[in-house]
């Protein structure tokens, strides 16, 4: 039996060398290895900020957290700012306690919403 996929990762390219990743639906073991692919294949010459929406996530467990902390490092040996925008509560609960809120989260995000294909 297939699975249906749950959730959906969206590169958007923008002006500037700002990228935008937008993540929706359930990050998860199954959604781990392609999301983390994702992040280091967005992390190239000329990307001076690298932008995670994480508006529509729905599930976020103990893996995407490092996830994003495996990014973050990967931008920071980059020389690529690395932030996290619009995480839902269930997501913001998580990275309060684990205390990386600080260390993720920026102000205001550039528009990394999915675009229509």
């Amino acid at each position: 039996m297939v699975m249906a996929r749950t959730y959906e990762i969206v590169r958007n390219p923008t002006n500037d060398g700002v990228r935008g990743i937008h993540v929706a639906g359930d990050v998860d073991l199954s959604s781990h290895d392609e999301l983390l692919q994702t992040i280091l294949d967005t992390i190239e010459p000329g990307v001076t900020e690298l932008v995670i929406d994480l508006s529509d996530v729905t599930f976020f467990d103990s893996g995407a957290l490092g996830v994003l902390v495996a990014g973050h490092n990967a931008a920071r040996r980059a020389d690529c700012a690395y932030r996290i925008v619009n995480p839902p509560d269930l997501v913001r609960r998580v990275l309060r306690t684990t205390g990386i809120l600080d260390l993720l989260a920026g102000g205001p995000a550039p528009a990394a919403k999915r675009q229509p294909a």
